[in-house]
């Protein structure tokens, strides 16, 4: 698309560090596309269009700022940041009446319609009106493969899903290895980790259901081969805990039940935020980058 690519010329091509033009916020109310990262035809780059809910006009520098920390985060993440050049990023900014998002029974007033507490779940963050968003979004730029909305929350929250455009974080101290979480569900289908569905605090629940190929990162089979990743020869099955840290097994809990679901290391950042991707979730990640060229 001629538009795109003279889009992305005028603004700021190839921009590099990420964390620029922090001052341009929109004029008279109009969003203007910033481009924060162009690598090349959006026809073959993953195309991140980032956006915020519940920043007041006078707190789009805020969002601005935040923009740009996400997009360091995620290149500075392995996998992602061996993938660098198969990234498009931009940000739009939209204003919202009410500082904040909304949370059950407390609305607020934004743009993007962003709350806490979808489908029961005090940490699950997410537009009530996603398609809306969309829509929105389209009229400025309308080819992106990803939407990430920033809420401006402190609270740890987010989502994503595979198969949805719109993936979410809020603005919690550790948010930047929240985006790189968030966007391994929306990109590469992966499943979380840990093995609780509100809180560690959670009495430990059996995994319910038979073996499913949705997600490449967790199975249901303990004993035979897993399919899903090859297992270092001699591991113990289930492997404790006690194993070293880069050994592939079988380990005990994962996709919110604590018994008969099983994750392939001890920990990722599909399970803490903080720690890296496991191997089998770096390979999902790269497996799918590697389609865009």
């Amino acid at each position: 698309m001629r538009w795109f690519t003279l889009l992305a010329l005028i603004a700021l091509t190839a921009c590099e560090p990420v964390c620029r033009n922090l001052d341009i916020v929109p004029q008279n109310g109009s969003p203007v596309p910033v481009s924060l990262l162009y690598t090349g035809s959006p026809e073959q780059r993953y195309n991140i269009i980032i956006v915020g809910d519940g920043f007041q006009a006078g707190e789009q520098k805020k969002f601005n700022e935040a923009a740009c920390s996400a997009v360091s985060g995620l290149l500075s993440t392995a996998p992602y940041s061996s993938w660098r050049e198969s990234f498009n990023f931009w940000r739009i900014n939209f204003v919202s009446e009410d500082s904040g998002i909304s949370r059950p029974g407390h609305p607020k007033r934004t743009a993007l319609y962003t709350t806490f507490g979808v489908a029961g779940l005090e940490r699950f963050v997410e537009s009530q009106d996603p398609d809306g968003v969309e829509k929105l979004i389209r009229r400025y730029i309308p080819r992106y493969e990803a939407v990430l909305v920033l809420a401006n929350a402190t609270e740890v929250g987010g989502s994503g899903t595979f198969g949805h455009p719109l993936f979410y974080s809020t603005l919690s101290p550790n948010f930047r290895n929240l985006v790189a979480h968030e966007l391994g569900h929306q990109l590469a289908n992966l499943a979380d980790e840990y093995s609780y569905l509100n809180s560690p605090n959670d009495p430990p629940q059996p995994y319910p259901r038979p073996e499913s190929n949705d997600y490449r990162n967790v199975t249901a089979q303990l004993y035979g081969s897993p399919s899903k990743w090859l297992l270092q020869p001699g591991v113990t099955k289930p492997t404790p805990v006690s194993a070293p840290p880069d050994t592939i097994g079988v380990f005990e809990g994962a996709s919110y039940y604590a018994r008969g679901i099983y994750r392939s290391q001890r920990d990722c950042k599909m399970r803490t935020l903080d720690a890296p991707f496991c191997v089998v979730c770096r390979r999902e990640i790269s497996l799918f980058l590697s389609r865009l060229r």
